[in-house]
């Protein structure tokens, strides 16, 4: 089957999925690492506030606002990064972030993690925080095995999906709250999928096995 298309309608909503475009899988890739970097160079800052909260609502309440923004931020620069893709549109940028948002897998992708969020809220304010490093490193694999946010191989996601599922339940054996691990996992898959979304624009005739 020829998976290159001669429609520009295609191709424009082909741009509009949250992972297809090199940009934006470069944007994820800068934010995960920027995390990764500051979790780690802070002394772990995230994770003892994580632990904290435990003990304490006001900071716990304080990390979920932080987390809120920074999330909100993060898709901003999805947004922004998504029409720097696809700028040679005709239409313009606030055109163009209003169909992405528009767009039904966007939305989707929206929801779910509107709802991933919502768990961790949930860990942290019944006390559970400790399980959040386990709980990132399985949305790692939710999304590896969803394939709606990295642009991987079929066959390469499942096997980093099943290495994310077996940190988690490494992380929640030893009952670690180092969110490091996971962060370090996210970083090295959204950075895999960056090359190979790169490779896949100078190469469009390459195909995900």
């Amino acid at each position: 089957m020829n998976t290159q298309s001669n429609n520009p309608i295609a191709e424009e909503k082909k741009a509009l999925w949250i992972g297809d475009s090199s940009s934006v899988q470069l944007s994820v890739a800068i934010v995960a690492v920027f995390f990764t970097a500051w979790e780690a160079i802070s002394g772990h800052m995230h994770t003892k506030l994580v632990v904290a909260s435990a003990h304490s609502s006001e900071i716990a309440q304080t990390g979920l606002l932080n987390m809120a923004t920074l999330l909100g931020l993060s898709f901003v620069a999805l947004i922004l990064f998504n029409s720097i893709g696809t700028e040679q549109s005709s239409r313009s940028g606030f055109q163009q972030a209003l169909d992405y948002l528009s767009s039904t897998r966007v939305r989707s992708f929206l929801s779910d993690l509107l709802i991933k969020y919502v768990f961790l809220c949930m860990l942290v304010i019944t006390g559970h925080g400790f399980a959040m490093a386990a709980a990132l490193a399985l949305f790692t694999a939710d999304y590896l095995i969803q394939g709606r946010l990295f642009v991987l191989p079929a066959k390469c996601a499942e096997v980093l999906a099943a290495c994310s599922i077996g940190l988690a339940c490494l992380l929640y054996s030893q009952g670690s709250a180092y969110l490091v691990w996971p962060l370090v996992m996210f970083s090295l898959i959204a950075l895999a999928s960056t090359c190979f979304a790169i490779s896949l624009t100078k190469n469009p005739s390459t195909k995900e096995v």
